[in-house]
């Protein structure tokens, strides 16, 4: 198999396993990478192929924004995916309903649910149609005995603690969207 290098000693990308390329050597492999800047940032030397971080990080910063770009999109996915595994794991404490302090879960789908519980409940009370709201603490069954004012009370908590959060995540992506270098990116903490 022969490798195709630059006049820098650094892997064109281009191979053929027959034949011949201008500026090739023989090479036993090729390196495993599907990213075009980290395989053009290899050299061949004594047989072994080296990977050049400096020279990487150097293309990255000198005007290769598409693998910038394509960085900060994982990043900014990576980001969104943390939030929603904490708000998966976090239980947010409350005596909002009957004055027992219960753990509520506090994920996406419980605060759209939450959500439609208060709205429709509301709209029951309106019109004037019987309907008694539910809800349930995290790990337990729904109970049929919830208020509305408990409900409401429930979401203002969850809001109270989910907007920070969501706060934080939009932070961490606009650091993300402003970063020119991938050292700017490694250095934006996307934990919760």
């Amino acid at each position: 198999m022969k490798a195709s290098f630059d006049k820098n000693g650094y892997f064109t990308g281009n191979y053929a396993l027959t034949g011949d390329l201008r500026n090739s050597v023989n090479v036993n492999s090729i390196p495993d990478e599907s990213d075009r800047i980290k395989i053009t940032s290899y050299q061949y030397i004594d047989g072994e192929w080296v990977f050049d971080q400096d020279y990487y990080r150097h293309r990255l910063e000198e005007g290769h924004s598409e693998e910038l770009a394509r960085i900060k999109a994982e990043m900014t996915g990576k980001s969104k995916q943390n939030l929603k595994r904490y708000l998966e794991i976090y239980k947010l404490s409350s005596s909002c309903h009957g004055g027992i302090e219960k753990q509520y879960s506090i994920t996406s789908e419980k605060q759209q649910h939450l959500a439609n519980m208060i709205l429709t409940a509301t709209m029951a009370a309106q019109a004037g149609i019987p309907y008694q709201p539910s809800w349930n603490a995290a790990g337990e069954e729904c109970t049929y005995d919830w208020t509305i004012g408990e409900l409401q009370q429930l979401a203002m908590e969850m809001e109270g603690v989910v907007r920070p959060l969501v706060s934080k995540q939009q932070r961490m992506e606009v650091a993300i969207q402003e970063a020119h270098s991938l050292e700017d990116l490694e250095s934006i903490d996307i934990s919760f």
